[in-house]
């Protein structure tokens, strides 16, 4: 299941674990220093039973390519924001994700 936000592709669930690509240049939120994701795609993930959020990292100063992964639950515990025109979003510390290989 592909997923958009304005009309603008965000992710895809396969399975149990829904997949973000995210530039490091353009989607890096420092204050919470991670990847955003909107609250109305981890209500819509829980509603269809994705257990994990994998965020492949690109766009890197280095020029590495990362992944990381941690439980759609683990956002239950995360207060949500609004900046900006964005939805309503909640944030992980990437030192907070595993780290994949």
């Amino acid at each position: 299941m592909k997923f958009y936000i304005k009309n603008k592709f965000v992710g895809e669930a396969n399975g149990d674990i829904y997949t973000t690509k995210r530039s490091a240049k353009e989607h890096y939120y420092r204050k919470g220093q991670g990847y955003p994701i909107s609250v109305s795609i981890l209500d819509k993930l829980k509603q269809i039973g994705v257990k994990y959020i994998m965020i492949k990292e690109y766009d890197r100063y280095d020029g590495i390519e990362k992944k990381y992964l941690t439980f759609v639950s683990s956002y239950d515990y995360v207060k949500p924001f609004k900046e900006g025109n964005f939805d309503e979003q909640k944030c992980i510390m990437l030192k907070n994700m595993e780290e994949l290989e």
